[in-house]
């Protein structure tokens, strides 16, 4: 189960490192590591796509984004042998 915390952080490093480690097994304890820097790579991507080639934000294109990222970058390392 997830479990929500709110905390105050002054940097996206130091609310990265705090992001709790969930999960029971390597496979999932990667996908709870991944979520966040995907949710990141997606917003910069969506940001520049609605700068540069002047995209509507969605966030429903946004949340299918990023669980498409983050199953690739899952496939990528098991695949790498990560």
């Amino acid at each position: 189960m997830l479990e929500y915390c709110v905390r105050s952080h002054n940097t996206t490093e130091s609310h990265l490192a705090a992001w709790p480690k969930l999960g029971s097994n390597g496979f999932r304890e990667g996908i709870c590591a991944t979520i966040p820097y995907a949710t990141i790579w997606v917003i910069w991507c969506i940001h520049n796509a609605m700068i540069f080639n002047s995209e509507v934000f969605s966030v429903e294109k946004a949340v299918a984004r990023i669980k498409w990222t983050v199953w690739v970058w899952m496939e990528l390392s098991r695949a790498m042998g990560a």
